[in-house]
């Protein structure tokens, strides 16, 4: 069958390897900035990384201006505390440096200094009309992969919504991926990071606007986060595997760039509005149960067992697809219980009697028209139900 048309565009200027960070005055001279606007939280100030960032910058004689407010799950308030900073400072460029909700946070002001309004205004699918200042991006975490894509999440300060904008504008124009800054992370961070890495992974792969470029990253990023995700929560110091996360976090970040995401992460927002349950841990508690519903479709049974060989999990002699698909989504259960997480949502506080709201809310996510099956609101509570439960016999019978 031909290939349908597709349009793509790669944006990004990618900068890798140990110590990279120190070159950022450079970059940032190349870019023709005198002064920057460095975007992160307290907790990469409190590391010492935020200081590392401030000394490369100044050493190339830029001056730099702090906002260091960004908090988990950046919200509207936030994102506009620091577009207060943007606007006091003469700056030219933005450099936001932490997990992904430094940098969806540093996008969201970058957007707003230069089209104005709130972003509610930039919700759903190419809606900024201007670029902003130069982006760069550099994560400390092997996660989101926010450094490469065109998506910022800001969650609503009144309603708790998950504000979902994605626009080529947003798009970062540098990423630096420089493996030591992610070594002193939390456990609890390098967990949530890389689950939420593997989730863009295997959903990028089946979307429905998946492609051959988009399907070579997705599953390169799979085998890479899958062979090495245990190892770096048991030896946080080793460099090797520390380099293979972040850079399977950013080809998966590019091939969801490339693509999209799907039911997961759609459900994983309602999740972190009404049961605060932080975004990476959400999508890959849920993502077992999507994986097991969406391959029971005929177009992509075929893709969910090519995944389950990107997982390491080896076919037996005669097995179906679908068989060997159910053994990838086990696969991914398995690797959470390797890491320590709860064998139901219910365990971490999500209750049945949210399940109406929850269903409600990602049957309107975005993410959920890239689903390979659309569910219907009886399917999608079934979903829900499972993972609350911890049961992996009903997404197969929804």
């Amino acid at each position: 069958m031909a290939q349908d048309p597709l349009t793509l565009f790669f944006k990004t200027t990618v900068y890798y390897g140990e110590g990279k960070l120190s070159e950022l005055g450079g970059i940032l001279r190349t870019l023709n900035v005198s002064k920057a606007l460095m975007v992160t939280d307290q907790g990469i100030m409190a590391s010492g990384i935020g200081e590392r960032c401030k000394k490369a910058i100044l050493t190339d004689h830029i001056d730099v201006a702090l906002f260091d407010g960004v908090e988990p799950n950046p919200t509207t308030e936030c994102v506009n505390k620091g577009l207060m900073v943007a606007g006091k400072e003469a700056i030219h460029c933005i450099v936001a440096i932490g997990g992904g909700s430094a940098i969806d946070a540093g996008k969201a002001i970058n957007v707003l200094s230069a089209n104005g309004g709130e972003v509610k205004d930039y919700c759903g699918l190419n809606r900024v009309k201007k670029k902003g200042f130069p982006f760069i991006a550099i994560p400390t975490t092997a996660g989101s992969g926010s450094e490469m894509s065109s998506y910022m999440l800001i969650s609503d300060s009144e309603t708790h919504q998950k504000l979902v904008c994605s626009d080529p504008h947003i798009i970062p124009d540098v990423a630096i991926l420089d493996p030591t800054l992610t070594v002193s992370l939390p456990i609890s961070v390098t967990i949530e990071s890389g689950v939420d890495a593997l989730s863009n992974g295997i959903e990028s792969y089946v979307s429905k606007l998946a492609n051959p470029y988009s399907e070579v990253f997705s599953l390169r990023s799979i085998e890479m986060i899958a062979q090495n995700i245990v190892r770096v929560c048991q030896e946080p110091s080793d460099l090797s595997a520390r380099s293979q996360m972040l850079i399977g976090s950013n080809i998966g970040a590019l091939a969801l760039h490339l693509s999209s995401i799907g039911a997961a992460h759609s459900m994983a927002n309602p999740l972190t509005r009404y049961f605060n349950v932080r975004h990476g841990i959400a999508v890959g508690m849920v993502l077992p149960y999507v994986m097991l519903f969406n391959a029971r479709a005929s177009s992509v049974v075929e893709k969910y067992a090519r995944i389950a060989l990107a997982l390491g999990v080896m076919p037996a002699e005669g097995e179906s697809p679908m068989a060997h698909a159910r053994k990838g989504a086990e696969k991914v259960r398995h690797l959470l219980d390797q890491l320590s997480l709860p064998a139901s949502l219910a365990e971490m506080g999500v209750r049945e009697d949210g399940t109406s709201v929850m269903v409600q809310d990602a049957l309107t996510q975005i993410s959920l028209t890239y689903n390979p099956i659309q569910p219907t609101p009886e399917q999608m509570t079934k979903l829900f139900l499972s993972a609350i439960r911890g049961d992996l016999s009903l997404p197969i019978q929804a």
